[in-house]
């Protein structure tokens, strides 16, 4: 089974990805912020997480995702930025933290899984 962790501080957009990524392949798992997603990560070793780029606290999206894929431990986790800003350089910034897709909101549910399908290599 996969596992899904999905990190963001809307309620309603962590119900959307986890509504349209649930399955009997992918197990998700949610997260409101970068302190929490690094406590799970460690935890449980997604294979993928959805990260919001913008969110409540000292460590934003970019930092949780460095983090993630400057420790031993968790660098073997993909990582597919999730934010409402998607100019070039908000791109690069998060391709440059070690994710390896982004995805700007507003998204469509299709996109989404199709990005996970290429990421992970599974459909959900």
């Amino acid at each position: 089974m996969n596992r899904i962790l999905v990190v963001d501080d809307s309620k309603e957009i962590r119900q959307l990805v986890s509504a349209t990524l649930s399955t009997d392949e992918c197990e998700v798992i949610e997260a409101k912020d970068a302190t929490e997603a690094l406590q799970l990560c460690a935890e449980l070793k997604p294979g993928l997480i959805i990260m919001d780029v913008k969110m409540p606290g000292t460590i934003d999206g970019i930092r949780a995702t460095e983090m993630i894929k400057n420790s031993h431990d968790t660098a073997q986790c993909q990582v597919i930025m999730l934010s409402g800003i998607g100019g070039t350089k908000e791109i690069d910034q998060a391709r440059n933290a070690g994710a390896v897709d982004y995805l700007k909101k507003p998204f469509s549910p299709l996109e989404l899984i199709e990005k996970v399908e290429a990421t992970l290599g599974v459909k959900p």
